[in-house]
């Protein structure tokens, strides 16, 4: 089944008999370019406003693929600025699920076809690494896995057939962070699979080879902070549109993934990613502060020596062995470590952690 509704005006009128919502209420979530998918029935909800305020809100129509219409309205009750309510000519009445911010996603409310129950996360770079073992573990937890990647597409299906054969639900979707139409199609993507998103990690990241600063391009520093910084920035921006209750969300999880490198500065090495890293943890505990009263929780998990191919990809796959006997512990740590940290805090076990850093670092 795929439909769009078309509603013809914005939530700003009386419902029958009811007293206008108040004006800050409506604001928060106008119904605007908003879309909705559900995977596993291929249902399609658009609106587009097509007219001004009347003296209804919001009149839809919803076109199926077996030429059924039907019609309703969407309207604004008294006692009811968070939700809206809606109806539609079949007779069934339904509350929330129709409200969207200003950039176009739906309310996270119980739609048709929607697990009410089932926590959904978005993992970006998760086709690898830290990232697969994020997905691994929290598809092991019940949640929905959303698993991003920008090239290695065999890589994030083969994660995807991994969890659903264990009885997960995951798909894949394709995404340079570092390029904001892709950040904003992935989201959107998440948006028409889950229909909600409930915790989200930064995880995407790269680093390049060996290097002192005198010898690093200005291409080479602009690549790193592009998709470190800008990446990491603007899927927080999306992340936040999604959960904040602010825009209608009922609140969530983000955490970032640090580094070590912020600490330490990786002379002779990598100083620009280890500044990139800086940047995240400065992110984290701005961002933190900034949504507290939002219902979001922001937090960030900073490895040390992992055990990864990231080190082969910089030029160093020895890079594990040199300085494993420099640790405290003498050992790398594993990506399942890592990512053990990373649903801690995604977990209701943190629900009193925001803006933290938590040092996954073997004590370095």
């Amino acid at each position: 089944m795929k439909a769009r509704w078309l509603s013809t005006a914005r939530p700003v009128a009386l419902a029958a008999g009811a007293a206008l919502v108040a004006a800050d209420a409506q604001a928060a979530c106008p119904i605007q370019l908003a879309a909705y998918g559900e995977a596993k029935s291929g249902a399609e909800i658009d609106f587009s406003p097509t007219g001004t305020s009347a003296t209804i809100a919001n009149t839809f129509r919803m076109i199926l693929d077996n030429n059924t219409v039907l019609d309703g309205i969407a309207m604004w009750t008294e006692g009811s600025a968070g939700r809206p309510h809606g109806s539609r000519n079949v007779s069934r009445l339904w509350s929330g699920g129709l409200l969207k911010s200003t950039v176009g996603r739906l309310c996270p409310e119980r739609l048709p076809g929607m697990n009410a129950d089932k926590k959904t996360l978005l993992v970006t770079g998760g086709s690898r690494g830290i990232g697969a073992a994020i997905c691994r573990q929290a598809s092991r937890a019940g949640y929905g896995v959303a698993i991003n990647y920008v090239s290695n597409r065999a890589a994030a299906e083969a994660l995807v057939a991994e969890l659903e054969a264990a009885g997960g639900e995951a798909f894949a979707v394709r995404g340079d962070v570092g390029n904001e139409a892709d950040v904003v199609a992935m989201f959107e993507a998440v948006d028409r699979a889950f229909g909600r998103l409930d915790a989200f990690v930064n995880n995407a990241g790269i680093v390049d080879v060996k290097a002192r600063v005198d010898e690093m391009s200005a291409e080479r520093i602009e690549r790193m902070m592009r998709i470190n910084v800008v990446g990491s920035f603007l899927c927080a921006r999306e992340a936040v549109k999604r959960m904040s209750t602010r825009h209608c969300g009922k609140g969530g999880a983000i955490v970032n993934l640090s580094s070590a490198a912020a600490r330490l500065g990786s002379p002779g090495e990598y100083v620009d990613y280890a500044a990139s890293k800086g940047a995240i943890d400065t992110l984290t505990v701005g961002l933190a502060r900034e949504v507290a009263l939002e219902g979001i929780r922001v937090n960030a998990v900073s490895p040390g020596i992992t055990e990864t191919d990231i080190h082969a990809s910089g030029g160093q796959p020895e890079r594990v062995a040199r300085m494993q006997d420099l640790l405290p512990l003498k050992r790398a740590g594993t990506a399942d470590e890592v990512a053990s940290a990373v649903l801690y805090l995604l977990s209701d076990a943190a629900s009193y952690i925001t803006g933290a850093i938590l040092n996954v670092s073997g004590g370095r």
